[in-house]
């Protein structure tokens, strides 16, 4: 059975009492229509079932007795004793009729007297703790401020909030049922935690619903006739007209509300904007622009401007040689970035041909050359003067935390002249709406902000202390080098971690 049909089932069971289902859940993304069928079922069956234990001569008494009391539950003993045997009788009842419901839903094996006797175990149990659990305390109060008020429903802040509590003490009682399912079926330990929660989540939206569609002006108007037939239960045929529409409107309601769980609780998933074969492509081409930067930048550029940053208290002040073999490296790290990421591309198209390739280059040469005019060198500048002032430390001044934060949202804008441009060079890809597009867009932003947050400042740090302890030498030790590389190997996981939940927002 699917995990949404059990969990509507066991919910049943809960808030009116219905099967417990002993079998293995599989997930599935819709309600199918029987086991709203069935659900539905058990809801009527506890009305009719409760409806029919309790004779009109009986109601008759109550009314009576109730306006003799002015609402107190002060009963004569006949009636306390036709009351008592009434609440056994309507236990029985229950238990009876919602086991056929019980063995119709689970498919269960009449014949297997063990699998029978946790049936009866259950409805035993479930049946016992609602109607123990009726708030007759709150009842009686309810209907001793209605009898003050000459029938009127209006009730006072302290009703209200007794109300309240009453409708959060009964949730509890309705897990307690559940709870008590999970530990008497075996065959449904396999619900995790999260499915718990997730059931707990439809018990009470059902509760609240419930609640919700009680008819307080019905009831006052029928209260209203009772007091001006002095107890009497002689409903004028409006009225009895008004109490089947009401009933009819409540059964079709209650189908609604149950149709209502499959889209709040098991939403259907969009398909994907983008696929996750893609996702997976840019995923392998951030790693691919990482490793063409670390693989192509001059060893003996780094430790220059390293040093010369040292010995100018952070300042990006380069001689014209050094500006020069900057630029150098920087566009032979381009280079090699610009054919790496067309190779990686190629690979994914099957069979492409020249002009594809063509077009590949067209495009990854400008975006590279976005990327690196993009880079927030200025940036960079006032983090290694704030880091250097600090002694090593990387606390960030308000001043430059503002600077990262604009800077992020010029990236952000950058990306988006990406898109833009390759749909220019791939106008067969421009196949998105104006709303999928924003989609992207949004989880283009996501991502950027994830790259940010996974920064390993930490590790920054330890790098700046080792390279000024040794007077702007970058020169690590094995174990340096050993945290760099685990380092790095996190930061991956931690990206393609990031692209998952990027993925979610592209649906």
């Amino acid at each position: 059975m699917k995990a949404q049909t059990i969990l509507l089932l066991l919910v049943a069971s809960s808030c009116c009492i219905a099967s417990p289902i002993p079998r293995a859940v599989q997930r599935r993304a819709e309600i199918p229509e029987e086991t709203l069928d069935l659900v539905y079922d058990s809801f009527v069956t506890v009305f009719r079932t409760v409806q029919a234990t309790y004779p009109p001569e009986l109601l008759q008494e109550i009314a009576k007795e109730l306006l003799a009391t002015g609402g107190h539950f002060q009963f004569s003993d006949e009636l306390n004793a036709q009351l008592n045997e009434k609440n056994v009788e309507v236990r029985a009842n229950l238990k009876f009729a919602l086991e056929e419901i019980a063995i119709a839903a689970s498919g269960l094996d009449a014949t297997d007297e063990v699998v029978i006797s946790k049936v009866h175990d259950y409805l035993d149990y479930a049946v016992d703790v609602t109607i123990n659990s009726l708030p007759m305390d709150v009842i009686e109060k309810l209907v001793v401020e209605v009898l003050q008020n000459e029938g009127s429903f209006d009730f006072t802040p302290e009703l209200e909030a007794l109300l309240s509590e009453a409708l959060a003490a009964a949730k509890v009682e309705l897990r307690q049922i559940i709870d008590y399912e999970f530990e008497l079926f075996e065959d449904l330990i396999e619900l995790d935690d999260a499915m718990r929660a997730l059931i707990y989540q439809i018990i009470d939206y059902l509760a609240d619903e419930t609640y919700q569609a009680i008819p307080w002006k019905l009831l006052e108007e029928i209260v209203y006739e009772v007091i001006e037939n002095e107890g009497v239960i002689d409903l004028s045929d409006e009225l009895n007209e008004r109490i089947e529409e009401t009933l009819e409107s409540l059964r079709q309601k209650l189908r609604e509300v149950l149709e209502s769980l499959e889209t709040l609780f098991f939403p259907k998933k969009a398909p994907r904007v983008v696929s996750d074969e893609t996702m997976q492509l840019v995923y392998e081409s951030i790693i691919t622009m990482f490793n063409s930067f670390r693989d192509n930048f001059p060893e003996d550029v780094f430790q220059d401007i390293v040093h010369t940053a040292l010995i100018n208290d952070g300042k990006f002040a380069f001689s014209e040689e050094l500006s020069e073999r900057l630029d150098v490296a920087l566009e032979t790290v381009r280079t090699a970035m610009q054919k790496n990421l067309v190779d990686l591309a190629v690979e994914s198209v099957e069979g492409a041909t020249d002009d594809v390739v063509a077009r590949l280059n067209d495009y990854f040469e400008h975006a590279t050359k976005v990327m690196f005019e993009v880079f927030p060198a200025d940036v960079l500048e006032e983090i290694v003067k704030e880091v250097l002032a600090n002694g090593g430390v990387f606390e960030f001044s308000d001043d430059l935390l503002a600077m990262i934060d604009a800077d992020l949202v010029r990236i952000k804008e950058s990306m988006r002249d990406l898109f833009d441009y390759e749909f220019e060079v791939f106008p067969e890809l421009q196949e998105l709406t104006d709303v999928e597009m924003e989609l992207v867009y949004q989880a283009s932003d996501y991502i950027v902000d994830g790259v940010y947050k996974i920064m390993p400042w930490s590790l920054f740090e330890e790098i700046v202390f080792a390279i000024v302890s040794n007077d702007g030498l970058v020169e690590f030790s094995p174990d340096m080098v050993a945290r760099i590389d685990s380092t790095v190997e996190e930061i991956f996981v931690e990206l393609k971690d990031i692209m998952d939940k990027a993925t979610d927002l592209w649906e």
